[in-house]
């Protein structure tokens, strides 16, 4: 549940284990939105525009995760 805020903080402390909490926190992400989608009415209700918001909010997972995986790569957190 806490897996990207605490990726964040271990980001911000330069830690290699928030690449562990993104891809943690990413795979979370992916079920929830399609468990919201696969077994709520919630496509029905909101429409393809609903779709808009967890789109972005997979954007911006996918973003931290490969952005924390090249700040491991290139030794910038350890």
């Amino acid at each position: 549940m806490f897996a990207g805020a605490f990726g964040a903080i271990g980001l911000l402390m330069k830690r290699r284990w928030a690449v562990t909490l993104f891809q943690l926190s990413l795979a979370a992400l992916v079920v929830q939105i399609a468990g919201t989608f696969a077994v709520t009415p919630a496509w029905s209700l909101m429409g393809p525009m609903g779709l808009a918001m967890p789109a972005l909010i997979l954007v911006i997972a996918l973003f931290l995760l490969s952005y924390a995986g090249k700040a491991a790569a290139r030794r910038w957190i350890g």
